[in-house]
C-alpha cells in the first residue's frame, strides 16, 4: 500500500526563524520536496488547496507553492488532459508575517498547466525524465525531458517520423525547465523543441495548455487595445502582453502569464468544446508568437520563456499589474502598450448597502478590434480592473491611462453603469442660482489619481422588509423565499453569493429562519417554501416613494414585517431525506463554498447529505460556526445553529482513471463513503486515484478506513467531454450500447492490490443525476436491464449541481426509511446501502409489501405480491400518475391527474409476477411521455424547482417468485 504523503527530499534552510508550514522547519529560500510516505504534515497538509501524492514535485518560496505531477511516460500520474506527468497542477500564493510565518493561502483555481506544440491539444509533451537541475539557497529547478508527441496524426501526416507504439516524435526533442528563485513573486518556465531529426517539422510555436477549474470568472486579457475573451467557439489567436485569469466568483486573486523577452503573448480560447461550461471552467492556450516560418527545419529550435504569478492583493488584477512592471524593463516591447499607471476613487451611497458592492473599471478602447467573427465599433469597453467597496461605500483602482466607465454591481443592483461624473462649482453664494454642475469623462492620467466623488444609487427607490419563516409552534425554521417576476427574465440580484450566474437568480435562502430583504420600488410576489412537505406561503411585499415639497422622499413598505408560518402537510413519518452527491468549491468544477451550500441545505429540509467532492474529502465540521459568522456579519447579532440540524456523510468522488483497453473514452465517476477527513493525506483521505481502475482506488481507501466503504456509480451516462475528448459517465467512456450490462469484461478487471475486488464492486447506481431527464430515462433503462441480469443493483437520486440556483440540493433527493431511533450514521447507511428508499423530486411515495420495504425480498403467493402504496404531496406538486413496473415493463398505470388533497392514492394493489424470480418498481409523477418529450408542469412547482419533473420511484421489491427463498 503507499500513502499519499508529503516529506522534505531536499531542502535549502535560510537564517531567519520563522517556521515553515507551522512545523518547526526553518523557512527556507526555495525547497524542492518529492512526495513520499513520511512526515504527514510537514508540507501539503497546511495549504488547503495545494495537494500533491505520491511521487509529485513540490517547489515552494515565501511568495507560493507550486505542485508538478512527477509521473513520466509509462507511470502513474494524476493529470487527465496532458499525456503524462510535468504539468503544473497547483499553484497557491502565500501571505507571510514579518518573521516568515506563512499565515494564510490563496488558491488560484488552476487545475492543470502543461506544454503543447502549435497551441494544440494533438500536439502535447511526453516527459521521460524529471529530476532537481539546481539547488542553492537563492535558486531551485527541476528540468524535464521528453518529446513532442504526435497524438492526432498531423505530424506524421507532414513526413515526420512518429513511433507506432508510443506516437512520439523522436526527432523533436523538449526540454522544460521549471525555475524558483528566492523570495520571488513570479517563477520562471521554459521550454524549448529541438528538431534532431532529417525532416522538417510543422512547428511554429510551443507554449502551455491552461485548464482552470469551475470557480473562474472569464478568462481576461489584459491588453489595452486588444479586446476581451473572443465569443464562445472563437478559437482566433488574440496577440496580447500578458494574459490574465479572474479567479473565484469575488475579484481578489489572479494569476498572470507574462513573456519576458518582448512581451507579446499568443492567447487561443477554446471557447468550442468546453467540460465544465456551466460552471465556468476554461480552456486556453498561451504561446510565444510564431517564429520566422510555420515550419521548424532540421537542426532548429524555438524557445518559449515565461514567467507566471500567482498574486493576491486588494483588486483581482494585481498580478497583471505586476506583469506590467516586469515588462517595463524588457529589452524590446513592439505593441508599446506599457505606461505609468494612474487612480480610479470614489464613494457610493446606495440606498440599499453600500458595502461590498462589486466595482469594475472598463476602459473605452478608441477604434475597433477583431475578436475572430466581427470587427466592432468604438468605444470598446474592456474591463480592466475591479474591487469591492468598503464599509464606507469608498473604492480605489489602480489603471493604466485611459478612458473609463465604471459599473456597479451587488446587493438589489442588476448594473449601474456610468461614464460621466459631475462637478458643482457654487460660485457666489448671495446670488442664487448662480451654482454651475460641470460634467466630466472619467479620465485617467499617469501617476494620478481621479475621483468620481460621490455616486448616489436610489435604486429606482427601495426598501427592507424583516422577513421571518415560522413552523406550527413559533419556531424559526430556514426557508427559501422566491421572488416572481411578472417577466421571467428578470432577475433580482442579492447580495454577494447571493448574486450572478454563480450564486442565487430571484432567490433568498433564510437559513436561520429570519432575514432582511430588500426590495426594488414596486410590488413582489414572494413563494415561501421549506422542501417538499411543506405547502407554499404566497405573500405580497411592495416599496413605494412619496416626495414632500421639499423633495425630501419617504420610503414606505408594505408590510413592514413579514411572519410566515410554515405548514408541513406531509407526515415522512419513519423517513429521513439525504442527498447523496453534494458538491462544493472542494472539487475543480464547482463555484459554491462550503458555507453557501450549507445556507441552501438547510431551507430545502433536508436531514441528511453526502459531501461528494472530485477526489477530495470536504470538511463540514464547521459549517454551523461559518453560518453564524456569516449571520453576525449582515446583522451584528449572535445565533446559534444547530451542528445537527443537518447531518453530513463525509465521502468524495473519484474520477481519475485514464482511458485505455477498457475505457475507451474516458473515466467513471464513483461516490465513496464514508471517509474520514485527514490532514495530510491526498484529497484529505482520499489519496491517490490517478492511473488507477476503480478497483485498486476502493482497495487503497478500505485499505485506510476502519468502516465498510460503500460505492455509488454516478451519473453513469454523462457525456460532457473534456477537450481531448475524455467523458466522465462510465458507461460513455465505454461505448456502452443502451441497455447497459454488467457483463463486460470491465467489470471483472480486479484491483492491482491482489485482493479480488474488482471494478463491479458497487452496490449502488445514481438513477438520477440532477434534472437531466433524458439522460435519467436512458439510465432506468440501465438499471433495470442490469437487474434483469440478475444484480440487486440499489438506486439512489442526487443533485451533484455546481450552483446553487435555479438548481437546488435536494432536487432529487433520497428519502430512506430509518425508524424512529435517533440519528445514527452507521445505521443510516446501512438502510440507505440496502435500498430501503425511494427517490424523489416531490412526491412523497411510501410503499410496503407486508413488513418489507423497497430493497427487501419478498415472497411470492399465487404468482401475486401485495404492495401498499401510499402517494402524497401538496397540493403546488403535481403528481399525474402511477406506475407499476415489473422486470423493467410498465404493468399498470394509474391515472391520479385529477386527484385533489395531499393524499393522491392509497390503498393495495395486487401485482402479478412470473414464476421465476423477478423485480417490482414503483414510480409516480410526471408520465413517461411528458419527461421524454421534456414537457414541465408549470404553475409554482415549475417556479419553486425550474426545469424540473415531478417524479418519484422506489428500489426494487425483489421477489423470490420460484419459492427457493432467495433471489437469484
Amino acid at each position: 500500500m503507499r500513502k499519499i504523503i508529503p516529506v522534505i527530499l531536499l531542502f535549502v534552510p535560510v537564517s531567519f526563524s520563522g517556521c515553515y508550514h507551522s512545523t518547526g522547519i526553518q523557512a527556507p529560500a526555495s525547497v524542492i520536496s518529492r512526495v513520499d510516505d513520511n512526515n504527514a504534515n510537514d508540507f501539503i497538509g497546511d495549504s488547503p488547496k495545494t495537494m500533491a501524492s505520491g511521487g509529485d514535485f513540490y517547489l515552494s518560496n515565501n511568495k507560493f507553492d507550486i505542485v508538478i505531477d512527477g509521473g513520466t511516460v509509462g507511470e502513474r500520474k494524476q493529470n487527465f488532459l496532458a499525456p503524462t506527468g510535468g504539468s503544473i497542477i497547483d499553484i497557491t500564493n502565500i501571505i507571510v508575517d514579518s518573521l516568515g510565518n506563512r499565515i494564510s493561502y490563496n488558491n488560484d483555481n488552476v487545475n492543470q498547466i502543461f506544454q503543447v506544440a502549435n497551441g494544440n491539444l494533438g500536439t502535447p509533451v511526453a516527459y521521460t525524465s524529471i529530476k532537481v537541475d539546481t539547488l542553492t539557497e537563492d535558486i531551485s529547478s527541476l528540468k524535464l525531458t521528453g518529446y513532442v508527441m504526435d497524438r492526432d496524426g498531423s505530424l506524421q501526416a507532414a513526413g515526420v517520423t512518429v513511433d507506432p507504439d508510443t506516437r512520439l516524435a523522436m526527432g523533436l526533442q523538449v526540454e522544460t525547465v521549471y525555475t524558483i528563485q528566492r523570495n520571488d513573486e513570479d517563477f520562471t518556465v521554459t521550454t524549448t523543441v529541438s528538431n534532431s531529426g532529417s525532416t522538417t517539422a510543422p512547428i511554429r510555436t510551443v507554449g502551455d495548455y491552461v485548464f482552470l477549474g469551475g470557480n473562474n470568472l472569464k478568462p481576461y486579457i489584459g491588453a489595452p487595445g486588444l479586446g476581451y475573451c473572443p465569443a464562445e467557439g472563437v478559437t482566433t489567436p488574440v496577440y496580447v502582453p500578458f494574459a490574465s485569469f479572474a479567479v473565484h466568483s469575488v475579484p481578489y486573486d489572479s494569476l498572470a502569464i507574462y513573456s519576458p523577452d518582448d512581451g507579446v503573448l499568443e492567447v487561443t480560447f477554446d471557447g468550442g468544446n468546453r467540460a465544465y461550461m456551466r460552471s465556468g471552467g476554461q480552456f486556453l492556450t498561451v504561446s510565444k508568437p510564431s517564429h520566422a516560418g510555420d515550419t521548424l527545419a532540421a537542426g532548429e529550435s524555438v524557445t518559449f520563456v515565461r514567467h507566471i504569478v500567482s498574486k493576491n492583493s486588494n483588486t483581482q488584477y494585481s498580478g497583471a499589474f505586476y506583469a506590467i512592471d516586469k515588462l517595463q524593463n524588457a529589452p524590446e516591447n513592439p505593441r508599446n502598450l506599457f505606461s505609468e499607471l494612474g487612480g480610479l476613487s470614489g464613494l457610493i451611497f446606495n440606498t440599499a448597502n453600500s458595502t461590498g458592492l462589486i466595482v469594475t473599471a472598463e476602459q473605452l478602447i478608441p477604434g475597433s478590434y477583431f475578436d475572430g467573427t466581427n470587427i466592432t465599433a468604438s468605444p470598446i469597453p474592456v474591463p480592466y480592473a475591479a474591487t469591492r467597496t468598503f464599509n464606507s461605500g469608498s473604492f480605489s483602482l489602480k489603471v493604466p491611462p485611459g478612458r473609463y466607465q465604471i459599473s456597479i454591481r451587488g446587493n438589489g443592483i442588476g448594473n449601474y453603469l456610468f461614464s460621466q461624473y459631475q462637478v458643482v462649482d457654487p460660485g457666489d453664494p448671495n446670488v442664487e442660482g448662480d451654482e454651475t454642475i460641470t460634467s466630466f469623462a472619467i479620465d485617467v492620467s499617469p501617476a494620478k489619481t481621479t475621483s468620481v466623488g460621490n455616486v448616489v444609487i436610489q435604486q429606482v427607490d427601495s426598501g427592507s422588509i424583516e422577513t421571518f419563516s415560522r413552523d406550527a409552534d413559533g419556531n424559526l425554521i430556514p426557508a427559501r423565499v422566491t421572488v416572481v417576476q411578472d417577466d421571467p427574465n428578470d432577475q433580482v440580484y442579492f447580495g454577494d453569493e447571493e448574486e450572478g450566474e454563480k450564486g442565487s437568480l430571484n432567490h433568498y435562502f433564510l437559513y436561520h429562519g429570519d432575514r432582511k430583504i430588500h426590495f426594488l420600488s414596486g410590488s413582489h410576489d414572494l413563494l415561501f417554501s421549506h422542501g417538499p412537505l411543506y405547502a407554499l406561503n404566497e405573500e405580497t411585499a411592495s416599496v413605494s416613494s412619496t416626495t414632500d415639497d421639499s423633495g425630501n422622499t419617504t420610503i414606505t413598505t408594505t408590510p413592514e414585517t413579514l411572519d410566515v408560518t410554515m405548514e408541513r402537510v406531509v407526515d415522512p413519518g419513519p423517513y429521513l431525506s439525504c442527498d447523496p452527491v453534494v458538491k462544493t468549491s472542494g472539487s475543480y468544477n464547482c463555484a459554491v463554498s462550503r458555507t453557501n451550500r450549507m445556507m441552501t441545505v438547510l431551507p430545502e429540509g433536508l436531514d441528511v447529505i453526502f459531501a461528494a467532492d472530485i477526489d477530495l474529502v470536504a470538511n463540514y465540521e464547521k459549517y454551523a460556526d461559518d453560518l453564524q459568522l456569516k449571520y453576525q456579519i449582515e446583522t451584528g447579532d449572535k445565533i446559534t445553529i444547530d451542528s445537527n440540524s443537518v447531518h453530513v456523510i463525509s465521502g468524495a468522488t473519484v474520477k481519475n482513471f485514464l482511458p485505455d483497453s477498457l475505457l475507451s473514452k474516458g473515466f467513471g465517476e464513483f461516490t465513496l463513503f464514508p471517509i474520514k477527513w485527514k490532514k495530510g493525506e491526498k484529497g484529505f483521505g482520499v489519496g491517490e486515484t490517478g492511473k488507477r481502475h476503480f478497483a485498486t482506488v476502493l482497495d487503497n481507501i478500505r485499505n485506510r478506513s476502519d468502516k465498510d466503504i460503500h460505492a455509488i456509480l454516478t451519473n453513469p451516462r454523462a457525456d460532457n467531454p473534456l477537450p481531448n475528448g475524455i467523458v466522465s459517465g462510465l458507461f460513455t467512456s465505454m461505448d456502452m450500447p443502451i441497455p447497459a450490462t454488467l457483463s463486460d469484461p470491465y467489470f471483472s478487471k480486479t484491483s492491482e492490490l491482489g485482493t479480488g475486488t474488482t471494478n463491479g464492486d458497487f452496490g449502488m447506481m445514481e438513477i438520477l443525476s440532477g434534472n437531466d431527464y433524458g439522460r435519467y430515462l436512458t439510465v432506468r433503462e440501465d438499471w433495470f436491464n442490469i437487474l434483469r441480469e440478475g444484480r440487486a443493483l440499489i438506486g439512489c437520486g442526487g443533485s451533484g449541481y455546481l450552483v446553487n440556483a435555479p438548481e437546488f440540493v435536494g432536487s432529487p433527493r433520497t428519502w430512506v426509511h430509518y425508524g424512529t431511533d435517533s440519528y445514527n450514521e452507521d445505521t443510516f447507511i446501512q438502510e440507505f446501502s440496502a435500498g430501503h428508499s425511494f427517490v424523489s423530486t416531490g412526491p412523497f411515495l411510501d410503499v410496503t409489501s407486508g413488513d418489507k420495504f423497497p430493497g427487501d425480498t419478498v415472497a411470492a403467493s399465487g404468482g401475486e405480491v401485495t404492495l401498499n402504496i401510499k402517494v402524497q404531496a401538496p397540493d403546488w406538486i403535481p403528481v399525474n400518475e402511477l406506475r407499476i413496473v415489473v422486470d423493467g415493463v410498465v404493468v399498470q398505470t394509474m391515472d391520479l391527474s385529477t386527484v385533489t388533497g395531499v393524499t393522491r392514492y392509497s390503498g393495495a394493489v395486487q401485482v402479478q409476477v412470473p414464476s421465476v424470480d423477478s423485480y417490482v418498481v414503483v414510480e409516480c409523477g410526471a408520465s413517461l411521455a411528458d419527461i421524454a418529450a421534456g414537457s414541465l408542469p408549470g404553475g409554482n412547482f415549475s417556479i419553486v424547482y425550474p426545469n424540473t419533473q415531478p417524479i418519484a420511484f422506489t428500489n426494487p421489491f425483489f421477489v423470490d417468485g420460484d419459492g427457493d427463498g432467495s433471489w437469484h
